[in-house]
């Protein structure tokens, strides 16, 4: 071999190599409110598009669009025929991000279906369903092809909506696509990760605020599920979040949470009401102050492999359980029956019924549970699902007080 062809093969090699090593470019795009229209081509806030759709069109994978403050409640996008709207619609894995750091300086608005006016005869129900319909916008989805999921930084996501169908099952019947399996959940968000977001009184079906997200330090307000799931539905995890103010069942359905607060929720906590499986794991999570016919739904007998929900160094304090004066804290979600819980490490005290104030009705539970390490009220030591370690008087009694917790003397 010829030294120049040896050194032209050398060459070739090493300039294979360098190009293994060539980052991948990516690009930010600039959105304003304040823009007149969104002509511009968006490479600088002086040429930002007007709507965050439009720099979310413009952005290939990996790209960044910053968002200026304001609110964002013009644009939007269907993901496909027949599909619903959606402020914001990704349908790459992008980062978009608010330039500020408060939330509340910048808001994607989506909106209720002005001709809404659904007929129940219970009020409750006419309330909690108006505004949902095919003219209603959701804030923001992420198509679930898309992986990694996009990423949605430092927004409020406010008066997202989704369809509505007050027999569920005609929607389940449709054939798969056309919207049909996601028209009817997460108002707020539907797919991706939210970080230091706020969302608030957004509305669906189920999953008010949010629906198969990842969410991260952020607040979740006065959202609500009309058939449940104020909060979430299906498949969500939370960590470090606020979820205050929601109406339906709080989180249902395969639900993450650690290190989260609980407070002013009504309608329960976690759970899911038919014979479908839940997978609700809690940890480190405070639950307090809130009101629902159960607080945690948990599973039935006859199902101990499931072993769900999980609770580990949560405090479950102060709540108001609604219906009967015997309904328990935790219950099934086949009535007669009791549940099967998972707790380790737990506070479990000074919850009880509207209808016998005063007496503590903490849980009940079936004889597949597994309760360790906690305190607890009434005594479940020498239980068969006693694993050790629990109590039931209140350590710190003289600290929180034995009466005047909620207005109630304790007995």
């Amino acid at each position: 071999m010829s030294s120049h062809t040896l050194f032209r093969r050398l060459g070739l090699t090493a300039g294979c190599v360098l190009l293994c090593f060539v980052p991948a470019w990516s690009a930010t795009y600039y959105v304003d409110c304040n823009r007149p229209d969104d002509l511009g081509d968006g490479l600088t806030l002086a040429t930002a598009k007007q709507t965050i759709q439009a720099a979310v069109d413009l952005a290939a994978a990996n790209d960044t669009v910053l968002v200026a403050k304001g609110v964002y409640d013009k644009g939007g996008k269907a993901e496909g025929p027949g599909w619903p709207t959606n402020r914001v619609c990704v349908t790459k894995p992008i980062t978009i991000k608010a330039i500020s750091d408060n939330p509340a300086d910048t808001v994607i608005s989506g909106a209720a279906d002005p001709n809404s006016d659904p007929t129940f005869p219970n009020a409750d129900f006419a309330a909690r369903a108006k505004g949902l319909g095919q003219s209603a916008i959701r804030c923001y989805r992420c198509t679930r092809l898309v992986e990694p999921k996009g990423a949605l930084i430092g927004f409020t996501l406010k008066d997202g909506h989704t369809w509505f169908d007050p027999v569920e099952e005609r929607l389940r019947k449709k054939p798969r696509g056309g919207g049909a399996d996601n028209a009817n959940i997460g108002g707020g968000a539907l797919d991706g990760v939210l970080s230091n977001c706020v969302i608030v009184a957004c509305k669906a079906n189920r999953g008010g605020a949010v629906s198969y997200c990842k969410v991260y330090n952020s607040v979740i307000r006065n959202c609500v599920g009309f058939a449940g799931g104020g909060a979430s539905y299906p498949s969500c995890d939370f960590y470090n979040c606020e979820f205050t103010g929601n109406t339906g069942l709080v989180c249902m359905f395969d639900t993450t949470a650690v290190n989260c607060v609980f407070r002013g929720n009504s309608g329960g906590i976690a759970g899911y009401p038919s014979e479908r499986p839940v997978y609700h794991r809690l940890y480190n999570c405070l639950i307090t102050e809130n009101s629902g016919s159960g607080m945690i739904l948990g599973l039935n007998q006859g199902v101990k492999e499931k072993n769900v929900p999980l609770l580990v160094n949560c405090t479950v304090v102060s709540n108001w359980i609604t219906g009967q004066k015997d309904t328990p804290l935790f219950v099934s979600r086949r009535t007669g029956q009791t549940p099967s819980i998972v707790m380790s490490n737990c506070i479990v005290r000074f919850n009880c019924n509207t209808n016998a104030p005063g007496v503590e009705c903490n849980g009940m539970f079936n004889d597949e549970s597994d309760i360790s390490n906690s305190c607890i009220s009434p005594d479940v030591t020498g239980k068969p699902y006693d694993k050790g370690g629990n109590i039931a008087t209140w350590p710190a009694k003289d600290g929180m007080g034995a009466s005047g917790h909620l207005g109630v003397e304790w007995k």
